[in-house]
């Protein structure tokens, strides 16, 4: 945060690791609803993606490997993705992207 600049948002997820021999860690790009609340057989009403503006970062928590993975949330509005993956041996800890966003502020 810097004074009198808008803060930057940044949901945070915990990575769920891939156990099928590819060493990934992945988080969806939206929010799910709890399944008794909603239609069970209507998937699309138990998952709503997010929206560009609703924050700005999504941060990924991989605690196996004790580090996050920061992406920008118009960045995968853009393309479009449901989920994003991170796979062992992936550069992480990448605060620098923070700092981009918040000089373009």
């Amino acid at each position: 945060y810097r004074p009198f600049v808008r803060p930057i948002t940044i949901q945070v997820k915990k990575g769920v690791y891939q156990d099928k021999g590819s060493g990934s860690w992945k988080v969806m790009v939206g929010a799910g609803k709890p399944t008794c609340a909603v239609n069970p057989k209507d998937y699309g009403k138990r998952y709503r993606m997010y929206q560009r503006g609703e924050f700005d970062v999504l941060a990924m928590w991989v605690q196996e490997k004790e580090c996050f993975v920061f992406w920008s949330l118009d960045s995968l509005v853009e393309r479009g993705v449901s989920c994003v993956r991170w796979y062992a041996g992936e550069s992480c800890n990448n605060w620098s992207l923070l700092d981009e966003l918040s000089e373009r502020r």
